[in-house]
């Protein structure tokens, strides 16, 4: 062999050694590569720690049966559908219902469901005498034919029930407060109609009843909406105390046609006693005691100022003195002659003012409570 040849081998030799190396060097390069970001072609088996079990399916497809809004007094009808997803078959036994008014229609077609089938069981609401949304639980209680395991889901009726002409007042009760006697009153109060649909025509009002001491008088209907207004006035008696009484009225609506409203005024007579009583709880060592009372005058009179005291078996005085036109003052004392083991410490009476207007005499009354510790 030649020279020449002798250097063609060898450096063939090495060219294969270094291609050789460049092949082991990619191979091991991808071997160590990161384990954490694996290519994306390639298909991994999961470990078994990894595996989550599957969730948790429902025999029923919702947990809510929505129904449409229902005017009040009508029956509503919706449906659940019950899916049976075992592979044994599936006995309904009953469904509870929270409510008389709520009822499911169950019979011997629609009680036995088979494996991998459903079935649509019809609920119906009596809706008489409600009214607003309503939510009644329910409960389906099955079982499993085979093995006779009991089970049970539960699910909500959702129902709105409407009034259709239900009337409501913008008060619910009418208080005409503190008026004195000869005084006049006018109120306003607006009355509006519910609920009510486009081909439904506005209700009329039909009656009205009103206490003797006051007047209602109708206003006209509203162009803007669907109301009306309801007028209230009179003259306060010449009386005292409070009045009461009900503003009634009745409506052609269908339902719900009538109203009822509280209404009440308070008489103030023709003047007030400020405060109207006195109650105290006082040592022995704050006596005499002393309490101004003013008269708050309503019609123009002559005070009158005779006294009026209480005074019991323990010598415990309470009197009243004129000062001027509107102004008593009260005085508590204890008298010289009270006896000193005395167990009686709380003291109760009424202290009587009189006021002349015309020829007519008026009183007040202020209660008084005394407890002496």
């Amino acid at each position: 062999m030649t020279r020449f040849s002798r250097f063609l081998c060898l450096f063939g030799m090495v060219i294969s050694v270094a291609l050789s190396g460049y092949c082991l060097f990619l191979v091991s390069e991808d071997f160590f590569a990161d384990k954490d970001s694996p290519d994306e072609n390639i298909y991994t088996v999961p470990q078994k720690n990894q595996i989550k079990p599957p969730a948790y399916k429902r025999f029923l497809s919702s947990s809510d049966c929505i129904f449409k809004d229902t005017s009040e007094g009508e029956l509503a009808t919706a449906f659940i559908t019950f899916q049976n997803i075992s592979n044994k078959d599936i006995l309904i036994d009953k469904i509870q219902t929270g409510c008389n008014c709520v009822r499911a229609d169950l019979n011997s077609e629609n009680r036995l469901v088979k494996p991998l089938k459903e079935i649509r069981i019809p609920i119906t609401i009596n809706t008489t005498g409600k009214e607003g949304l309503l939510i009644n639980h329910c409960d389906v209680l099955f079982h499993e034919v085979e093995t006779d395991t009991n089970m049970a889901e539960g699910f909500l009726c959702k129902i709105k029930v409407l009034t259709p002409g239900k009337m409501k007042s913008e008060l619910s009760h009418i208080d005409f407060g503190k008026l004195a006697p000869g005084q006049n009153f006018d109120k306003k109060v607006v009355i509006s109609f519910l609920n009510l649909y486009e081909e439904m025509k506005i209700p009329v009002i039909n009656k009205l009843t009103f206490p003797e001491w006051l007047h209602a008088e109708l206003g006209p209907a509203s162009t803007i909406s669907d109301s009306f207004s309801l007028r209230l006035s009179g003259t306060v008696p010449n009386s005292t105390g409070k009045l009461t009484g009900v503003i009634s009225l009745m409506s052609d609506a269908k339902s719900h046609n009538s109203l009822d409203i509280p209404v009440t005024l308070t008489i103030n007579g023709l003047f007030n006693v400020m405060p109207n009583k006195i109650v105290e709880v006082i040592s022995e060592n704050d006596l005499p005691f002393h309490q101004s009372v003013f008269l708050e005058l309503h019609t123009p009179g002559k005070i009158d100022s005779g006294s009026f005291t209480i005074t019991n078996q323990d010598g415990i005085t309470i009197s009243t003195s004129y000062i001027d036109s509107d102004k008593f003052s009260v005085t508590i004392a204890k008298s010289s002659d009270s006896h000193p083991d005395a167990k009686q410490k709380t003291y109760k009476g009424d202290i009587e003012f009189d006021i002349i207007f015309g020829d007519s005499i008026h009183h007040a009354i202020l209660p008084v409570v005394i407890v002496i510790l």
